[in-house]
């Protein structure tokens, strides 16, 4: 897969429709030039809505071979057969993070996507594009309305929703539809990229099929119970993640093919082929954020970190908050620990402390003792539930 630079936001090469003045297919319907507009304000601060507000208004495991090219440039591409499997439409998925995967999932996409559920429930997650970001996720919110039926037409086909399918597209070849999906390589002609052992395809549609429907792709998407209404973040993330490489799971990060333009991800990125540079940070929208912006995902992500009492009102509807974690919302946390009678230092640092007097607190109540905070816990530090007595969660 050719490293992915910054492309022109201007961008307008290759089958990718029309996109200024197209009639509007998707939720974001509003006027195209508004939207840039809106989306763009997002990174300046200018906006406080999320970014799905904003867009709402306008098998089997790879074999010992196969793994080890896994971990190649961009969190690698997994080799595959030759032969294209046939796709089809796994069981409705549950729309709960956590809940249980599908038949056969491997220990590795159970671990993929525990990690991806943890982001999804982190309390201080939220959205930090920069000017360039919003900018270009504008152009894909275009892209999708106008676009939208060839991207629908795929999903009937493989079982993988319009939304998910759009923003792999735009990952690959920033939506242009006279590349191959699989790695963004021209069509017509033979894949040099990994996967490049595919047949030669010239129509958009049919290599986007086959791309999703390979053999391990097709496996993934059923062990993860994805059909083509899914929308559950975790899920939608981890195929995502699995879909380009997991080479950064295997650094225990955030893979910035999902989580870039999120507080997720920091820095730190392969730059070629089995090159990882710490310092270099992906300049592009993760899958996430621009599922987000088309409504393609459920939860919506927030602005900006969450302030204090306004984010320990998340905690208590189910996000969670670990150690690790810095800013107001810890700060929050630790005034309410104050408060229980633990001595803490209110600097919003969630260190080593932080963490001790929150165990403090869950071996009283009889909670998991690991030190994260989520709704049970909270509810015992605010004395809602009395220790010994059912918190109404399990940390």
């Amino acid at each position: 897969m050719p490293v992915q630079q910054q492309r022109s936001a201007q961008r307008t090469s290759g089958d990718v429709g029309t996109v200024f003045g197209a009639p509007g297919r998707g939720r974001a319907g509003a006027g195209n030039a508004a939207m840039v507009a809106r989306i763009a304000a997002l990174a300046s601060g200018s906006d406080d809505r999320s970014v799905a507000q904003v867009g709402a208004s306008g098998g089997q495991d790879l074999d010992a071979a196969a793994f080890a090219a896994e971990i190649t440039e961009d969190g690698g591409k997994a080799l595959s057969a030759t032969q294209q499997a046939q796709g089809r439409v796994a069981a409705p998925a549950p729309e709960t993070p956590g809940t249980a995967l599908g038949p056969g999932a491997t220990e590795r996409t159970r671990a993929v996507y525990a990690a991806n559920v943890a982001r999804e429930r982190d309390a201080t997650l939220h959205t930090t594009l920069t000017p360039d970001q919003a900018q270009d996720l504008g152009l894909f919110v275009q892209n999708w309305e106008a676009n939208r039926a060839r991207y629908e037409s795929v999903s009937a086909k493989t079982g993988v929703p319009a939304a998910l399918v759009a923003a792999l597209h735009w990952r690959e070849s920033t939506g242009d539809f006279g590349t191959y999906l699989h790695q963004g390589d021209p069509l017509g002609k033979p894949a040099v990229n990994i996967p490049n052992d595919i047949p030669v395809f010239h129509a958009w549609e049919d290599a986007a099929v086959h791309a999703l429907t390979m053999p391990d792709k097709a496996s993934k998407r059923d062990q993860l119970g994805i059909d083509a209404g899914t929308r559950d973040g975790a899920r939608l993330g981890t195929f995502a993640e699995v879909y380009n490489g997991l080479g950064y799971h295997y650094k225990d990060m955030a893979s910035p093919y999902v989580w870039s333009g999120t507080s997720a991800y920091g820095k730190g990125k392969y730059v070629s082929d089995g090159r990882f540079s710490a310092n270099t940070k992906d300049r592009q929208n993760g899958v996430r954020v621009m599922l987000d912006s088309i409504g393609g995902v459920d939860p919506g992500l927030q602005r900006t970190a969450p302030q204090g009492a306004s984010g320990w009102a998340s905690i208590l509807e189910g996000r969670t908050l670990a150690p690790g974690a810095r800013g107001p919302l810890v700060q929050e946390l630790q005034r309410r620990l104050v408060a229980a009678g633990q001595r803490v230092t209110v600097d919003g640092d969630f260190g080593p402390g932080t963490k001790a007097a929150v165990i403090v607190v869950q071996k009283a109540a009889g909670l998991d003792a690991d030190g994260v905070v989520g709704a049970g816990t909270a509810r015992v530090i605010d004395g809602r539930a009395r220790p010994g007595q059912p918190a109404g969660g399990a940390r």
